[in-house]
Parts: structure tokens; C-alpha cells; sequence
């Protein structure tokens, strides 16, 4: 082929990418990301607290959340984390690094404590789309009340956003005729929520059918949960060293994960980072530095000896040979 067809052919698939949406952006992760696809070892997910928008308040979000983690522990080759203690968290909660609501204070901590990947859910605040119908004087507004939910998913060991995906649902809301949207009357507690969240729709919760709503919730969360784990379930488990002695190595990974003893692991540094035509970032890995093999394995922690290569170095990052 002639050097200018391949330059032509390369430009047209560079300026794929930015129409591919998910599955190319998984295959571009892959094709960025040597080594094998799948490895039996599970990831460890640090979910944090969900962050609500709408003013639910904290027994419904405890719920919600209770009946996401509980589709995700049954549906996932990975372990789900809830920190029970308040985690450290910087002011500046919307990361320019990551374009995404993510604390880089607390992804940092997430992979100093062993995590795999960070994961957040933020729940939105309530959005009601009106339209104008009919001729004066039988006008009316019909009403349309969106929830949604938004979930990111960070591999805190290579710095890359796995996933950040929304789901919403629409429920009707009773018709007004013009008179009564201009002279619309709120329930002065639920203004004041409402109000906290910079939120100023009008519409009161006894307008919204419960069964409709909870029905409505259920769907988004049974639907973030299968996304979750297809998207998180389809990247390559990655790990790394922690700390290096003379003559062993301690790697994140242990026996929750499903590692035993003998497995093998390439070793490499981290390489440049990339930003796809959609503006997601990629952290290459960076040359191969070695192969290690597990010598004893601990429960979240493991030590391994060097069978190829090196020098081997803390913060390296570790994948599956097996």
C-alpha cells in the first residue's frame, strides 16, 4: 500500500472515534492497553456515597443505593467497597482532570488503599419540561417531571474514566390551564428543599404518583447496575506494586480478589496519556519493566518474587499473564 493511502487510512480512523459512543471507546481502551481482556481475578470497587441532588433525602438514597450494590454484588466479577468513615475530600469536588463530578483527593486515596476503581453516583436534581397546548382560552401546560441518575467509574490505577453514564425517566404530571400555572401554590416545606438545590420547578410531591415514581427509580437503578457491569466486567484488571525489599515485592491483590500462588503477572511503567476524539483521557502503559510470580498470597495483599527484567519499582503497574 502507498505511504499516502496508509496516512489517508489512518486519519479516517482517528476521526471514527469521536462518533463511536461506548463500545469503541472500549475497544479503544483494549487496543491502547496490551495483554489479555479478561483475567479471573475481581476488582475491587470503592462506591461512595451517593451524592443527592434532588433533595430525596437519606432514607430513600439508602435505599436506592442499598438496591444498587445488592444488583451489582449479584451480577459482577468484582467486589463492591462502602467506606463507612468520612473519606478525605478537597473543595474542588469537579476534577479538570477528569471532566467528571470525582474528588481527585479521594481517587488518590482509593488506590493508595488498594481499589481498583472509584466509582460515584449522583443523583439529579428534578427537572419539569412544560408545553404549551391548545388556543386561549382552553390552553394548557403539560408537564413532564425527569429524574435521572449519573454514574462514573474511575481505574484509579491507570487514571482513566471507565464509564460515566445517565439514566433517566419521565413521569406526567397533572395538565394546568393558565391561570392556575400563574397562580401555582408551593408546599412552603418542599420549596425550601427545593430551593437548596437551586431547583425552582413547580410542581408539589402530592401531584406525583408514588408507585409510578418508585417504579420509575427501579428502572433507572436495574439499568445502571447492567451497565455497570458490562463496562466493568469488559476492562482488563490491572493492579500494583506497593513496595519492593530486596529480595520481594508486595502487590495489591490477595485472596478476596481470587489470587493464588504461582500466578504471574507482567510488569510495566506508566506510560503517556491520550485524549480520544471525545475528550476522554487514556493513560498508555509505558514499557514493559519485567514479569513477577506470586510467592505467598495474603488476604487483600500478596508478595512476589521477580522472574524476569527490572529494576521493579512501587507504583508500577501490574496485569494478568495467567
Amino acid at each position: 500500500m502507498k505511504k499516502g493511502k496508509v496516512c489517508l487510512l489512518v486519519i479516517l480512523l482517528l476521526g471514527l472515534i469521536p462518533w463511536a459512543g461506548c463500545s469503541s471507546t472500549k475497544s479503544f481502551y483494549r487496543g491502547v492497553m496490551p495483554g489479555k481482556t479478561y483475567t479471573d481475578l475481581k476488582k475491587r470497587v470503592l462506591f461512595l456515597p451517593v451524592m443527592d441532588q434532588a433533595a430525596l433525602g437519606e432514607a430513600k438514597v439508602a435505599a436506592l443505593t442499598s438496591q444498587l450494590i445488592t444488583l451489582l454484588d449479584q451480577k459482577g466479577n468484582f467486589l463492591i467497597v462502602s467506606p463507612t468513615n468520612p473519606l478525605p475530600a478537597s473543595a474542588k469536588i469537579r476534577s479538570p482532570g477528569y471532566g467528571i463530578v470525582m474528588d481527585p483527593d479521594q481517587a488518590k486515596w482509593a488506590g493508595e488503599k488498594g481499589m481498583n476503581v472509584l466509582m460515584t453516583a449522583v443523583i439529579s436534581p428534578f427537572e419539569v419540561q412544560r408545553k404549551k397546548t391548545g388556543i386561549w382560552p382552553f390552553r394548557k401546560f403539560r408537564r413532564e417531571l425527569e429524574i435521572s441518575m449519573v454514574v462514573n467509574a474511575l481505574d484509579v490505577t491507570n487514571d482513566t474514566l471507565l464509564l460515566s453514564h445517565l439514566e433517566s425517566r419521565k413521569i406526567k404530571l397533572p395538565a394546568l390551564d393558565e391561570f392556575e400555572e400563574s397562580d401555582f401554590e408551593f408546599d412552603p416545606e418542599y420549596y425550601e428543599k427545593r430551593m437548596q438545590t437551586r431547583h425552582t420547578q413547580r410542581f408539589k410531591p402530592s401531584e406525583i404518583n408514588k408507585e409510578e415514581l418508585d417504579e420509575a427509580w427501579f428502572e433507572i437503578i436495574k439499568d445502571q447496575a447492567s451497565t455497570i457491569t458490562d463496562a466493568l466486567n469488559a476492562y482488563p484488571w490491572s493492579g500494583r506494586i506497593l513496595s519492593v525489599d530486596s529480595e520481594t515485592l508486595v502487590i495489591n491483590a490477595g485472596q478476596d480478589v481470587g489470587l493464588k500462588e504461582g500466578f504471574v503477572f507482567e510488569v510495566f511503567s506508566k506510560g503517556e496519556s491520550i485524549v480520544s476524539g471525545t475528550g476522554r483521557t487514556f493513560h498508555l502503559l509505558g514499557q514493559k519493566a519485567g514479569e513477577i510470580k506470586v510467592a505467598k498470597v495474603m488476604n487483600q495483599h500478596a508478595s512476589a518474587v521477580p522472574t524476569e527484567g527490572g529494576p521493579f519499582i512501587p507504583g508500577q503497574i501490574i496485569r494478568s499473564k495467567n
